[in-house]
């Protein structure tokens, strides 16, 4: 929620596309707790990966009769370990996704109060409250399932992928076909979503810019019996 983004006109029409690049100056002050967080979900990824390996290992060592304890508190002890990186993982990363709302509301906030009153004139005081509570709620998707969970799953698809081609060279073209398909299919049903969810928070503003207006002029309406 940057000033530029505070100056569009009411509604957000008109406005240009806002990458995450503008989420740069909000994310700074987290660099340290996003640093570990990328740390710890590169670690949760990679024991992931690790898993179907040591299956593997276990199925194959129980097929020749081998002793296979060892193996299997190996796989337990890192299944533990993936789990208690995932909850540190996910407390960390929804605490900085808070505190980033937290921030740009308070900014937004300051920025609002601060405009000029012929801005008051021409803009809708619901539409402008939907931008700081709404609108700002979406920093925290964008932290939490966004921006660490596709590095996450880019990380996790490649290390699978090359294991498939070592393991299986055939497997991995009838899996790199699906994937194909299935991402063609997102990829198109996810650029009518866009625009559908920009349109969406659009008609929200506007809603509560309506109910704001007629909740302050309620005397007006019950005395005119409207």
């Amino acid at each position: 929620m940057t000033d530029r983004h505070a100056r569009r006109s009411p509604g957000g029409r008109g406005g240009g596309r806002v990458g995450l690049r503008a989420l740069g100056p909000y994310l700074r002050e987290y660099r340290s707790t996003l640093l570990l967080v990328a740390v710890l979900s590169l670690a949760g990824a990679g024991g992931m990966l690790l898993q179907p390996l040591l299956v593997r290992i276990v199925l194959d060592a129980t097929a020749a009769r081998r002793p296979v304890a060892g193996w299997v508190a190996v796989l337990v002890g890192l299944l533990l370990a993936v789990a208690v990186i995932g909850a540190v993982r996910d407390y960390l990363l929804k605490r900085t996704a808070e505190g980033l709302v937290l921030t740009s509301r308070r900014r937004l906030a300051a920025h609002l109060l601060r405009l000029p009153i012929a801005e008051y004139d021409h803009r809708r005081t619901g539409d402008l409250l939907s931008r700081v509570g709404a609108d700002t709620t979406l920093l925290r998707a964008v932290v939490t399932s966004g921006l660490f969970e596709t590095v996450t799953g880019a990380v996790t698809v490649a290390g699978a992928a090359v294991a498939m081609v070592l393991l299986d060279p055939l497997l991995f073209a009838v899996a790199l076909v699906g994937l194909a398909l299935g991402l063609s299919v997102a990829l198109g049903f996810a650029r009518r979503v866009r625009a559908v969810a920009r349109e969406a928070h659009v008609r929200i503003g506007e809603m509560t810019a309506s109910v704001e207006r007629a909740i302050s002029a309620a005397r007006t309406i019950r005395a005119s019996r409207a």
